[in-house]
């Protein structure tokens, strides 16, 4: 290549390179993706037998020499030492090629108990067994109790659905969270209005730390009422007791002075009715604004857990 085509060459590439950086700046920069709003997560609140770990209680267990036996060993035992507190497990099980068969719970049995099966039965092998102490109300418990002796277990098909999480659909679940960020906004406000007052620590300290309840027409989603802590004006006034009565006042009563509360929001009376079974008609599904105290088929939303005598208000409201 001859100096003049050299240069030519180099030219051009300047060219080349000037025309996209001029292309470049002509076009306009991408807009940032937007921010989606973190779904909370629904995590499903049981009592502790729900979700405690398997606890384990001894037993006295022995082998079966001869399996023609099993059946009246089985009967014996069931009729002489019936084991009333372990009534989950199976009195058998197959441990490789060998049977064992619980004895008795109680160590001072153990004889009485080997006399009145002793046919078949290999004396010889007497020995203490870790065993479940309840019943398996998860199929995770079940699973583990079948670690240590075979278990009966008949799930819950409700139980199943509420840990599985399809218990709820997406619309339902879409619905708890849009509540559910109401009473975390409300929560919000008014902790920025406790602690304009109050440092965030001393709230800690003096247990003012502020919930709220919201109350729901599961129907079509309406948020009822919103209650707020208002421990502050009457010790009773927690945020649920306060937005049951909302509730009340919605229907025509109430005992507090709505100012005092948050206030009643306007709901239309369409808005309170839900479907509920009316035990004294022949039709399944009866259109009524629910009493509070009398089958109330509300939803009730809280921003913490409540305390123990709003949790017994809700309990006699249900």
């Amino acid at each position: 290549m001859s100096i003049d085509e050299r240069r030519l060459a180099v030219i051009e590439s300047k060219k080349l390179d000037s025309s996209r950086c001029e292309g470049t700046d002509e076009m306009t920069a991408p807009e940032p993706p937007a921010v989606k709003k973190a779904r909370l997560e629904l995590i499903p609140v049981l009592p502790l037998a729900f979700v405690r770990p398997v606890q384990r209680t001894k037993v006295f267990i022995a082998s079966v020499m001869d399996r023609k036996f099993t059946s009246s060993i089985v009967r014996s035992l069931s009729d002489q030492f019936p084991l009333r507190e372990l009534q989950h497990l199976k009195r058998v099980r197959k441990n490789g090629d060998v049977l064992e068969v619980i004895l008795c719970q109680d160590a001072e049995n153990v004889q009485a108990a080997g006399d009145c099966a002793k046919p078949g039965l290999d004396l010889s092998s007497v020995r203490e067994h870790e065993v479940s102490l309840h019943a398996p109300l998860t199929r995770e418990q079940f699973e583990e109790c079948l670690k240590f002796w075979p278990t009966q277990f008949h799930e819950d098909k409700l139980t199943r659905s509420i840990l599985d999480g399809t218990l709820f659909s997406a619309d339902d679940r879409e619905q708890m969270e849009r509540c559910m960020r109401v009473v975390l906004s409300r929560a919000h406000n008014e902790t920025e209005v406790m602690t304009a007052k109050h440092s965030l620590q001393d709230c800690i300290s003096s247990g003012r730390v502020l919930n709220v309840a919201a109350i729901v027409n599961p129907r079509n989603g309406v948020v009822l009422a919103v209650g707020v802590d208002r421990t502050a004006v009457h010790p009773a006034l927690h945020a649920t007791m306060a937005a049951i009565d909302l509730i009340a006042t919605l229907q025509g009563g109430g005992a507090w002075d709505t100012d005092k509360l948050l206030g009643v929001r306007d709901v239309d009376k369409a808005d309170q009715v839900v479907e509920s079974p009316d035990i004294h008609s022949s039709s399944v599904d009866i259109v009524k604004t629910p009493y509070i105290c009398t089958g109330a088929l509300y939803d009730v939303r809280n921003g913490a857990r409540p305390f123990k005598n709003s949790a017994c208000f809700l309990r006699v409201c249900r």
